[in-house]
């Protein structure tokens, strides 16, 4: 997905000089939508979580003079957690997507927040920053 896309434009741009690269990314659920149903009620709630959307971003090292960037991305990461394929499933049917969530989601993220950002902020490069100085994280 996305997160991957970054990288491996990251990697280009920096490994490319004068590079610019255009990296467009999006999540079409909706295809597979299906009504709402009392008897599938996950369906409406994964359809929610995982519903749709778009991005673009022009990617590159050494700014030149004309350009003003406003972010730098310095890593890009993703996790995946051990003992979790079970906790969110979708399988596409004919009837469109059936989601099934693992009661044990909330506290799966829970158990696994801190460790991914320090992970993540560690990379950042400043042992002093906290997690409440980080203004976003995606």
């Amino acid at each position: 997905g996305g997160v991957t896309g970054l990288r491996v434009a990251k990697d280009i741009a920096e490994n490319n000089p004068g590079s610019r690269v255009l990296l467009t990314t999006s999540e079409t659920t909706i295809l597979g939508f299906r009504p709402p149903n009392k008897a599938r009620p996950y369906d409406l709630v994964g359809a929610a979580l995982f519903g749709d959307g778009a991005a673009a971003v022009i990617i590159g090292a050494e700014p030149r003079e004309s350009e003003a960037p406003f972010m730098e991305l310095h890593y890009a990461v993703q996790q995946f957690l051990p003992g979790t394929q079970n906790v969110i499933d979708g399988r596409l049917t004919e009837e469109g997507i059936n989601f099934k969530l693992g009661r044990d989601l909330p506290q799966k993220i829970e158990e696994n927040i801190e460790e991914f950002c320090k992970k993540l902020m560690g990379k950042a490069g400043d042992d002093a920053m906290e997690f409440n100085d980080m203004f976003w994280a995606v």
